[in-house]
């Protein structure tokens, strides 16, 4: 996982390595670092998010695949990156969108979809450890929140969680 800013944008990268295949824990580590760093190196140019999330995703695949001892003996992972900013979010494989306040970005591995698969566990789960809200409570505990219901209901996956929270003021609303 890699969580970083740079200027008015909020960059987070989930990977997972897919357990079949040979490094797989190294083909994670490589992809999200890659995939990062190429997010960065692109919003810091100008370019458009979207531009930004697929040149990224195609460097970490990339940067993967060299990793192959052989045809055979090719590592895996999963790959999911998303982007927060003035003007929205952004997500590889989906669209934009422009939410009309505040809200969180979640990217997360199969280990917690597989117990909280829609949006409305996901919310009954956070409204629980939020009643009423402790003081300084933030996105790290509404992440560790996620995961320990995903390890309590037999979570036997990896499960990592990356909440961005989305609360800056929008431009052109």
């Amino acid at each position: 996982m890699a969580l970083t800013a740079t200027g008015d944008w909020t960059i987070g990268v989930v990977c997972d390595g897919v357990s079949m295949s040979p490094r797989a824990e190294r083909a994670a580590q490589v992809a999200t670092t890659v995939g990062a760093a190429h997010l960065e190196a692109g919003l810091l140019a100008g370019v458009l998010p979207e531009t930004a999330l697929e040149d990224a995703a195609a460097h970490a695949g990339r940067a993967v695949s060299a990793l192959a001892a052989s045809v055979d003996a090719a590592p895996a992972c999963t790959y999911v990156a998303g982007i927060a900013g003035p003007e929205g979010i952004w997500c590889a494989w989906t669209r934009s969108y422009r939410p009309q306040g505040p809200g969180r970005l979640l990217l997360c591995t199969d280990g917690l979809t597989r117990h909280l698969s829609d949006a409305d566990a996901l919310r009954a789960v956070l409204a629980r450890v939020r009643r009423p809200t402790p003081p300084g409570h933030g996105p790290l505990d509404d992440a560790r929140a996620l995961i320990g219901y995903a390890l309590g209901a037999g979570g036997q996956d990896n499960i990592t969680a990356l909440l961005i929270h989305t609360d800056r003021p929008r431009r052109g609303y």
